[in-house]
């Protein structure tokens, strides 16, 4: 009886290595494979409103990772009106200190504020995507030649405070509800 149970396992586990090898927990394609997301950002720096409004166009691809037998999705996002990336340079600095409370003193190779777009998000991705956000950058050399980065969003209080940018408008359409396991395409059908 034990070892019925000891070649059950290794067959079930067997069998679950093959699926995960060839099908994957990103491996299928959605159902949705393109989107368009209008949003409109205005913000108010040294006096002058800026206003950014167009659309954000994503389109699905696959894309084999060469290292494993498992297809994974990607996203091209861009814009409609450039055909580029959506994701905007508000500010940017170089070698002025650091805007982060705990790190006073210290001067960054490189500063930015900007916004950040994921089109894994819109279209409905579940693995770890964020909403569209304005970020800061920043690039300091922590050792002699040795650099350290921080990524922090940011709230529109704190971009008033530390930056002098008023966040007027950050209006994007919401994100689909997008399908890609057997199971949610079976149900759909």
């Amino acid at each position: 009886m034990l070892s019925v149970v000891i070649i059950g396992a290794v067959l079930w586990g067997v069998l679950a290595l093959v699926y995960f090898a060839t099908v994957g927990h990103q491996s299928l394609d959605p159902v949705i494979q393109e989107g368009r997301f209008p949003f409109v950002v205005s913000y108010k720096l040294d006096g002058e409103i800026i206003r950014i409004e167009d659309v954000i166009l994503v389109e699905y691809r696959r894309r084999r990772d060469p290292k494993f037998p498992i297809t994974n999705r990607y996203w091209r996002t861009t814009l409609e009106s450039t055909g580029r990336s959506p994701n905007f340079v508000i500010l940017e600095y170089r070698n002025h200190p650091s805007a982060r409370p705990e790190a006073e003193g210290r001067i960054n190779s490189n500063s930015r504020v900007n916004i950040r777009i994921s089109g894994d998000y819109f279209m409905g991705e579940r693995w770890g995507q964020e909403s569209p956000h304005i970020a800061y950058f920043e690039l300091y050399e922590w050792q002699p030649r040795s650099f350290r980065s921080n990524n922090t969003i940011l709230t529109a209080e704190q971009l008033q405070t530390y930056f002098g940018i008023e966040l007027l408008e950050f209006e994007f359409n919401p994100r689909i509800t997008n399908r890609f396991s057997l199971l949610e395409r079976w149900r759909s059908k």
